[in-house]
């Protein structure tokens, strides 16, 4: 390699990296189908944000998303990645798990794309799939 090709790639504008984790996004969050129980619908109907022990509502994603986006447009942001999980625990018993699973994947990645104008990557996790904790990538 060139003297003059290190001094390049050195003084390179690189940029940062947001990267986000594990949102296990519940749609069902402060209704009977949620996966923390319907025990505790009362709670979290109160609790637009979120609550421990409860898998979060699409509210808490977004203001997440719009926090991280603003530290991204305020620095040199130049890749997002996130690597799942997108859904919820307990996704296998979600009312409908191979659509709900899809539309929590699609909800999320739409929020994603629209708060970042940067490049974004993305991962599926263990409980990105209709069957708890598994992934059939031969059938997908």
């Amino acid at each position: 390699l060139s003297e003059q090709w290190l001094v390049q790639a050195a003084s390179a504008d690189v940029g940062g990296i947001v990267w986000l984790s594990d949102f296990h996004a519940d749609p069902y969050y402060g209704t009977t189908a949620q996966a923390c129980g319907a025990d505790r619908v009362e709670e979290t109907q109160k609790n637009e944000f979120g609550v421990i022990g409860c898998d979060p509502p699409y509210s808490l994603i977004q203001a997440t998303i719009d926090a991280a986006a603003s530290v991204a447009t305020n620095r040199n942001i130049k890749q997002v990645i996130f690597t799942g999980d997108f859904v919820r625990h307990n996704q296998d018993q979600l009312p409908n798990p191979e659509d709900d699973v899809l539309d929590i994947i699609n909800n999320v990645t739409a929020r994603l794309a629209h708060g970042f104008s940067t490049v974004y990557t993305g991962t599926l996790g263990n409980d990105d799939s209709a069957v708890d904790y598994g992934l059939n990538v031969t059938t997908y």
